[in-house]
């Protein structure tokens, strides 16, 4: 029961589970009410395609009883009944905010913390603050409440303590809401600074020096039916002003050819427009801006189809296992997703959002395998994978315990692979992978949990040992990051997943990239460093360069002699929740040498 009046009310309810592969979607919910004290029937009063509504000209003064019927194509699918009488005499509101916190807060380590949150609702309902760390919390301290709002207040912020998911839950009887902020505390004051200036280009669009290209504005996947028209939009900004490509499977689309029309509008937005759709336009997109400074693509996917009679909502085909874990394993977590039209994915861990990070590795494949590796951090907990698509969505979960006096072991592995960085002082980026197989078989590392991934294939070095050797300017998509260790012994298998990196707080990564020629000059103060902007999920392809006689900076070719790109994908390198910033620092001493080097500062 949303809202109560004295001769109405409104009604909303949750959208039914679907069960079943086949299942068929809801089209429509019949609503019903029964006047308590007269007669014994049910009296429809109208029926709704979305799961809410509103009922008028009710009697004033009197109770009913209200019934949702939810129906599909198949017929019935299920009923619903207010779990109690609904009394006209008495008037609720369900509470609603009025104004509501940001959904991520960025505070420099020392800074107050404030976060505030103004409702309304009949009757007053109650207030209750709760934070999501490693588990749910709830928050007594701090704390002030008055009829139509409450906050929550700290002077003092450590990332320790106080970073977090922070809720504000509202209840009274009409109902409960909440709503949420995630809060991120920086330690670094330059990065903090860097944050604050996306924020303000996200906000203005002003861009007063020269800039890598972002996007304002990014196109997203979609799903349309056999023989309409779609229309892709994206908004680029940067300076010099970026230029827009399309690309379909790694191909840039001819503007001239068949139905595709490409357009760009005054107001700064670029279109990629698609008539009479066909399966040929079903496929992986890209829209990449590209300025003198670098380039960033934004990835979607179109799917064509016969349309809502062919859905089906997710359903999971593999248990999500819950795993008992020794000390200092690694977590892998692995099930198979069948859905129509294809679904997204999103993990928990303690109800709380698992996001990007170096430690964190997330995988989902066309074939429906979704998988989540975590290394070198504590994995103990409640994990949840929740999959969504136009037809419903469905949850499933496992819970992960860390015993110390359980054996780490796996079933091919008699000594789980480990991570060692090379003590030789002229082997600083070196890092060594070794093994101990239980049977007779291969090693390999491969960036993907998938068996017939073999990117890089272990030494054998003894009865049943393994190792591999990586260094970091050889072998730059494999460091810094959560990689895959895939034996193979005959028809069994084992996958571990590892992070190619020795924990160290206050060590930097780098990328370098050497042997490169110029092609044009763009100036930069060295004391701020340029800055590139992305969302999760994005690509950037960086210019490369040296520090010029006047303190310019010349910007090379995005590709070296040998024919490699300067990539960083924020999916794997950078912790987000929107945007992140990527600091690119010239390092004097290397940009003075022969080999020209710049350092892009990629991970901190």
């Amino acid at each position: 029961m949303k809202e109560v009046g004295h001769d109405w009310v409104s009604l909303c309810w949750k959208k039914p589970e679907s069960k079943g592969n086949r299942a068929s979607p809801i089209i429509t919910y019949k609503v019903e009410a029964w006047l308590c004290g007269e007669g014994a029937y049910w009296l429809e009063l109208g029926r709704s395609p979305i799961p809410q509504f509103d009922a008028f000209h009710l009697k004033p003064q009197r109770q009913y009883y209200f019934r949702v019927t939810a129906k599909s194509r198949k017929g019935v699918e299920c009923e619903m009944m207010t779990k109690g009488r609904v009394d006209l005499s008495k008037a609720t509101k369900m509470p609603a905010f009025t104004k509501e916190m940001p959904t991520h807060l960025r505070l420099l380590k020392g800074t107050p913390l404030t976060l505030e949150c103004e409702f309304v609702g009949e009757p007053c309902p109650s207030v209750r603050w709760t934070r999501v760390q490693r588990r749910p919390e709830l928050i007594t301290s701090g704390v002030k409440t008055t009829p139509n709002s409450s906050s929550f207040t700290t002077d003092f912020v450590t990332s320790e303590s106080h970073s977090g998911k922070y809720t504000c839950e509202l209840h009274n009887v009409a109902g409960r809401v909440t709503n949420s902020c995630y809060v991120e505390i920086i330690n670094d004051e330059r990065l903090f600074k860097s944050y604050e200036r996306a924020k303000r280009i996200l906000e203005t669009g002003d861009l007063t020096s020269d800039t890598f290209p972002c996007f304002l504005v990014t196109p997203r996947d979609r799903r349309i039916e056999y023989g309409s028209n779609i229309q892709f939009m994206c908004k680029p900004a940067g300076s010099p002003k970026p230029k827009v490509k399309w690309l379909k499977d790694g191909e840039e689309i001819d503007s001239e050819c068949g139905n595709v029309r490409i357009t760009e509008a005054d107001d700064g937005f670029c279109y990629l427009s698609l008539d009479e759709v066909t399966d040929e336009d079903t496929g992986d997109y890209e829209a990449v801006a590209v300025n003198d400074i670098g380039q960033i693509s934004a990835r979607f996917m179109l799917v064509v189809d016969e349309g809502a009679e062919e859905h089906y909502p997710p359903q999971f085909a593999s248990p999500l296992l819950s795993q008992e874990l020794g000390p200092n394993v690694n977590l892998l977590l692995q099930t198979k997703i069948s859905a129509s039209p294809c679904v997204a994915i999103n993990w928990y861990h303690n109800g709380c959002r698992i996001k990007n990070s170096s430690n964190v590795h997330k995988f989902f494949d066309r074939d429906g395998n979704a998988t989540l590796a975590v290394a070198n951090q504590d994995c103990s907990g409640q994990y949840t994978c929740s999959a969504f698509n136009e037809a419903g969505e469905n949850t499933i979960q496992a819970h992960v315990t860390v015993n110390n006096k359980v054996k780490a072991e796996d079933k091919l592995f008699d000594e789980l692979p480990t991570v060692a960085k090379s003590s030789s002082s002229n082997a600083a980026d070196e890092f060594t992978v070794k093994c101990k197989l239980s049977l007779p078989g291969e090693v390999f590392l491969a960036t993907v949990p998938k068996y017939e991934a073999r990117q890089k294939a272990f030494t054998k070095t003894g009865e049943g040992r393994h190792s591999l050797t990586l260094t970091q300017s050889d072998d730059p998509d494999l460091i810094g990051r959560v990689v895959y260790v895939v034996a193979r012994c005959g028809v069994q298998g084992s996958i571990y997943p590892i992070k190619t990196d020795v924990d160290d707080s206050k060590e930097k990564r780098f990328i370098m990239i050497e042997n490169v020629e110029s092609t044009s000059k763009a100036k930069c103060d060295t004391n701020e460093p340029l800055e590139a902007m992305c969302r999760s999920g994005e690509r950037l392809s960086l210019g490369l360069g040296k520090l010029g006689e006047n303190g310019d900076v010349v910007v090379l070719t995005r590709k070296d002699p040998v024919g490699k790109k300067c990539l960083i994908s924020s999916s794997l390198s950078f912790y987000l929740l929107s945007y992140c910033r990527v600091l690119v620092h010239l390092d004097r001493r290397s940009c003075s040498t022969a080999k020209k080097t710049w350092k892009s500062f990629s991970r901190a």
